[in-house]
């Protein structure tokens, strides 16, 4: 099966090849991320390329010196075919597998409400973006956010949670996600009073509900024990010995 590539240039000479095998990769410096650039002016945890609705996007994880776009220093964009991306000295080029391109055809709109990443360099504080902001491949366009038929403005949103210890990201955006011991449950956690559907996180597209199913242990949601509880963006959510993040924008 035809893979999406990432190449990596250092002045005119490639330096690497990697296929994406995954909906979420990390890239830096660091030796445990998935696509490992070993250069200085690369943070330990520059950026990551991940899947969302059949597209694929770049984020850059605040990293210490950015990432651009032609001239152009980007937090977040869309990739197609082609699309070159400079981090530190180097270039990175996406290759888009064919069967993912014509879903990528169609410009996407996000709202970034927080640059969602600390970079292990230079733990920066998180900062906030209010504009929506539309990607292509040559530059870096600010419009509003669409409207629906009310005048009102309507983002699509990008969910997941983040394990607090592993810093693992798991999409919630299904209708409906379980967290237990369950081989079957989407969040999977152990132990001995853990049950196989602990809790459930409901989202409708635009809010997120956690409802727990098992009195003990408790869940909590920012130290409150809850029993259901609407979510927003930096909730935590503890579940035993197990904390999560949630990532909502």
């Amino acid at each position: 099966m035809a893979m999406s590539t990432i190449k990596i240039l250092l002045g005119e000479r490639e330096i690497g090849n990697h296929s994406i095998e995954k909906d979420t990769v990390l890239l830096g410096r660091a030796p445990e991320v998935d696509i490992c650039i070993p250069n200085l002016a690369v943070s330990r945890r520059h950026g990551r390329i991940f899947k969302k609705n059949g597209r694929w996007f770049y984020e850059d994880l605040c990293s210490t010196n950015g990432t651009y776009l032609g001239v152009s220093k980007i937090t977040l964009c869309q990739l197609s075919s082609g699309t070159e991306l400079v981090i530190g000295k180097c270039k990175l080029i996406f290759f888009e597998a064919a069967i993912d391109q014509e879903s990528s055809k169609s410009p996407y709109s996000i709202n970034i409400k927080k640059i969602l990443e600390e970079d292990e360099d230079n733990k920066k504080t998180k900062g906030q973006i209010d504009e929506t902001i539309r990607f292509d491949k040559t530059s870096v366009i600010k419009i509003q956010p669409k409207q629906n038929g009310n005048g009102e403005k309507k983002i699509k949103p990008i969910a997941y949670i983040e394990c607090s210890d592993t810093k693992e990201k798991i999409d919630i955006s299904e209708e409906i996600t379980f967290i237990g011991k369950d081989p079957e449950c989407k969040i999977r956690i152990n132990g001995f009073l853990i049950g196989s559907r602990h809790a459930k996180i409901i989202f409708n597209g635009e809010n997120i509900t956690l409802i727990s199913l098992k009195g003990f242990p408790a869940v909590s949601v920012n130290g409150i024990k809850i029993t259901e509880k609407s979510l927003k963006n930096d909730d935590y959510i503890d579940i035993g010995s197990y904390r999560f993040r949630i990532r909502f924008y």
